[in-house]
């Protein structure tokens, strides 16, 4: 019928319109055509419904403007992604795009100074300026942040009591990176001037794990050796580390016990065979 009627109109001339004139000085020139000029679209149904030839991200038509060949692809496997996902996986999707785009906002420019911004609001950038800022130069792969400060740390309430007690307001530049390193149980070795805070720097580590042990499990194995064992090149250093450690573990009811030369075996042996936790000694009397 539409054939029919389109004959009619063209050869009975029921409908005339008029044809644009380009003129002289019209120097666009249209290269679209107009959708009126289309005369196969209503006459058969095999052209509103035109195949569009998938080729699985590989390839494109030529003399077809790749970008649009893209779109539609691109829109096509979206649209059967869609259909084929469980509402479980579709949950995923939205918590993963969540975290894409809490990530970019992230990385968004923020000239704040990083003392301005809670932990969560820093970015890489502002971890190295913070390490530039300590003179803090690490090596190794997958290294934790440094912690700010004590309240940031996440240390037990008792820890955090014994170093305000002490008066030690802020972590060294050694403390705040080699403390959470330690706390992961991972191997390091850190360099720093003597006064540094070195000795704080592993002993908070190893009081944080020994005080997640089982309370029980220490009075029944208290004849099996100790926890720990930190050893000094020298006496005097290891009388040292004694003093430090102790203002920490009598809190905490950590008992240390120094094995050193030029002080009494006997009395160290008697010591040690009471159980302890900690053992500091030098290596030849060790």
């Amino acid at each position: 019928e539409k054939e029919t009627e389109a004959i009619r109109e063209r050869y009975l001339g029921i409908i005339k319109k008029k044809r644009r004139v380009r003129r002289l000085n019209d120097r666009k020139f249209v290269f679209d055509w107009d959708a009126a000029e289309d005369t196969s679209v209503d006459y058969n149904n095999l052209y509103k419904e035109r195949h569009h030839v998938q080729f699985f991200g590989r390839g494109n038509i030529a003399g077809i403007d790749i970008k649009e060949q893209k779109r539609k692809q691109s829109k096509f496997y979206g649209d059967l992604l869609e259909k084929r996902r469980t509402d479980a996986e579709k949950e995923q999707e939205k918590v993963r795009l969540k975290k894409v785009k809490k990530k970019e906002d992230k990385q968004k420019w923020d000239d704040r100074h990083w003392s301005e911004k809670e932990v969560d609001e820093m970015t890489e950038r502002d971890w190295r300026i913070f390490r530039e800022d300590y003179n803090v130069t690490i090596k190794g792969g997958k290294i934790p942040n440094p912690i700010r400060s004590w309240k940031e740390s996440g240390f037990p309430k008792e820890v955090l009591e014994i170093i305000d007690k002490v008066g030690y307001k802020e972590p060294t530049p050694i403390q705040r990176q080699a403390i959470p390193i330690g706390l992961q149980n991972r191997d390091i070795i850190g360099i720093a001037e003597t006064g540094s805070g070195k000795t704080l720097a592993f002993l908070i580590p190893l009081l944080n794990w020994i005080q997640g042990l089982p309370k029980i499990e220490r009075q029944e194995t208290a004849d099996q050796g100790p926890y720990a064992i930190i050893l000094a090149p020298t006496r005097e250093l290891a009388q040292q580390i004694e003093e430090e450690t102790q203002k920490f573990g009598q809190p905490l009811g950590i008992r240390t016990v120094v094995v050193v030369g030029g002080l009494s075996r006997e009395e160290q042996g008697f010591r040690l065979r009471l159980g302890c936790e900690i053992v500091i000694a030098t290596p030849g009397r060790l």
